[in-house]
């Protein structure tokens, strides 16, 4: 009897942090939101803005944290009522939050807050320059003693001095680096006025993260400011259009959910695909659920597992179970129990509480 496909509005809990300049990198051991969505019967129902802060998750070499600052979920359930009652079934609801990725040690803090470095240039290369004003150099410098690379070993103050120098300078990475650290509380005590200051400054300069950034503290009303949504969607769609990863996945989830926009499915697809194709997780979780019921764009399971896959891969908890029920179910990709139990196994390791479940009833 098939696994029937069924939607919990209550899903996504991916893992916390806030920042902006968000290297990407999958999730491992963290947990991502747990909600899939599945084929449709649309109940859709944006709900809440979540946000801001919470620091990485250290795994391996892989600290990875997830920028949160908003979460609405539109449920959709989308299949008749041929449900096994003791199987849960695919989940379909989208995921609402922004991802970034990172690495780990005396780095953790500051990875999950500006993202991984790997720079192989030595720290020695940039010092001329940064001693006589280049403010590229300035900032390239300061990521290594962030970072205790390129020869040289982990120094804050050092490197905050650099960052600093650059940014003074209008350096825009440095610009966006500071924003970040008064915004987060990293190293630097949490500052929303002078994270708020730098944030614009960079967003003037047109830096991609920092008009990300600006654009979710409009959505949601933090550093001081007033809830603006037009000017929110006009910030983000800025930084969306220079290709930010980010912005692409969450301009998505606005037409996606009519926040701020109108509704509008296609764009929604178009934007998911665009930072899915970037190997952003929670794009691809969200392009594959688009596939899975026909929303947005022709429905086509076989792609829908092809994008799956690609977020179950990556740890992504939803995923691995909307895999695991695909194989079950033979939608989209020819059923195999063995399979279906594997992934189903790997996403009740992260706790996903529908795919314990199922496993209770196909044992």
């Amino acid at each position: 009897m098939p696994i029937n496909l069924k939607k919990n509005p209550n899903s996504s809990q991916p893992p916390q942090s806030s920042q902006s300049t968000l290297n990407s990198q999958p999730p491992q051991n963290s947990q991502p939101p747990q909600n899939p969505r599945p084929p449709k019967a649309k109940s859709g129902l944006p709900i809440h803005i979540y946000i801001k802060l919470a620091v990485a998750v250290v795994v391996l070499l892989v600290s990875y944290s997830v920028y949160v600052k908003k979460s609405k979920r539109s449920a959709r359930s989308t299949q008749s009522p041929q449900v096994v009652s003791t199987v849960q079934a695919q989940n379909n609801t989208i995921a609402n939050d922004a991802a970034g990725y990172d690495q780990a040690a005396n780095t953790a803090l500051l990875v999950s807050s500006l993202g991984d470095w790997r720079d192989p240039t030595p720290a020695s290369t940039y010092l001329e320059g940064a001693e006589k004003g280049v403010a590229e150099d300035q900032y390239k410098l300061s990521k290594h003693y962030f970072f205790g690379t390129g020869g040289v070993k982990a120094d804050n103050d050092q490197a905050l001095t650099w960052l600093q120098k650059a940014a003074d300078q209008s350096y825009p990475s440095a610009v966006t680096d500071l924003a970040i650290l008064y915004d987060t509380g990293t190293i630097l005590s949490e500052n929303p006025e002078k994270a708020l200051y730098w944030y614009q400054k960079g967003a003037e300069l047109g830096d991609a993260a920092s008009e990300f950034e600006l654009g979710m503290a409009y959505d949601s009303g933090l550093l001081g400011l007033n809830v603006n949504k037009a000017r929110a969607v006009a910030l983000i769609t800025k930084s969306a259009d220079q290709g930010f990863h980010k912005a692409q996945y969450i301009l998505g989830v606005l037409y996606d959910t009519a926040d701020g926009v109108a509704e509008d499915k296609a764009k929604a697809v178009e934007w998911y695909t665009k930072a899915a194709e970037q190997g952003f997780v929670f794009a691809q979780y969200n392009l594959a659920v688009s596939y899975n019921i026909g929303e947005g764009v022709a429905q086509d399971k076989a792609k829908a597992v092809e994008w799956y896959m690609k977020a179950a891969e990556q740890g992504l908890s939803s995923a691995q179970y909307n895999l695991g029920v695909s194989y079950y179910n033979g939608e989209g990709i020819k059923a195999d129990e063995k399979k279906a139990i594997e992934w189903l196994n790997k996403a009740a390791a992260l706790g996903h509480e529908e795919a314990i479940e199922a496993l209770k009833t196909i044992r």
